[in-house]
């Protein structure tokens, strides 16, 4: 599994913490096969791609996925019913991307 396909996607959210800008996409166009409701994407300053992606995916059984994708790896962070809502994927993904980028709790600034 790799980082997702992104072809097309709309800014929602953007937020800086340290020296990473994080984005919270939605309306994606892929060139893979999930359905990505949203993605926050962590891309360092002066990178050209994101270095990791937490996405917030439909599930069968009803209510949505959180993964952690990475160049190496994927894998599943969790489900919540009310992650279908933007602010509140943001938040719960920004919390997530913290403990995973060992960021140490700075606290992140909206830009978007």
């Amino acid at each position: 599994m790799s980082l997702p396909l992104v072809q097309t996607a709309m800014p929602l959210r953007r937020y800086s913490v340290s020296d990473i800008e994080f984005t919270v996409l939605g309306e994606i166009v892929t060139r893979d096969d999930r359905d990505y409701r949203y993605l926050l994407a962590a891309v360092p300053m002066g990178e050209p791609k994101p270095l990791l992606f937490l996405s917030c995916e439909p599930l069968p059984e009803g209510g949505f996925g959180m993964y952690a994708y990475t160049q190496f790896e994927a894998k599943p962070v969790g489900a919540k019913d009310d992650w279908g809502d933007v602010d509140v994927f943001a938040t719960d993904a920004m919390m997530i991307a913290d403990k995973l980028l060992k960021l140490d709790g700075q606290e992140a600034v909206r830009l978007l």
